[in-house]
């Protein structure tokens, strides 16, 4: 009799009970919110592919610009630097005719200061 009462025991215990409406409804509801999360997940990726491709395409465009760009400034820093070197040798030339000046002033000066006296 115990062990009828012990195996009674255990096939109660191992018994499935159906689930309620209710936790039929929970499950459904839990189900409909999961795909719509897959969905709208997989949408997310989608969109981001997209806007890669995209970034990607601009990005290759954009390549040809940036370097006529570059390219540009080299040139301008190589006329700015010769333009700095005209404007160093304009300056030396120019202090060395006001050199020239001055000495031709001063000879004249002397001259006139000697022919009055």
């Amino acid at each position: 009799e115990e062990a009828a009462r012990e195996l009674n025991a255990r096939l109660a215990a191992s018994r499935v009970t159906a689930p309620s409406t209710a936790q039929l409804d929970e499950v459904g509801r839990e189900l409909k919110e999961a795909r719509a999360a897959v969905a709208q997940a997989r949408q997310a990726e989608a969109s981001a592919h997209t806007d890669a491709v995209a970034a990607r395409r601009r990005a290759g465009e954009l390549r040809p610009v940036v370097a006529g760009v570059e390219q540009e400034a080299e040139q301008l820093e190589a006329q700015s630097q010769q333009v700095a070197g005209a404007d160093q040798m304009w300056l030396a030339e120019t202090q060395a005719s006001q050199d020239r000046s001055d000495q031709q002033t001063s000879l004249l000066s002397s001259l006139l200061v000697r022919k009055q006296a």
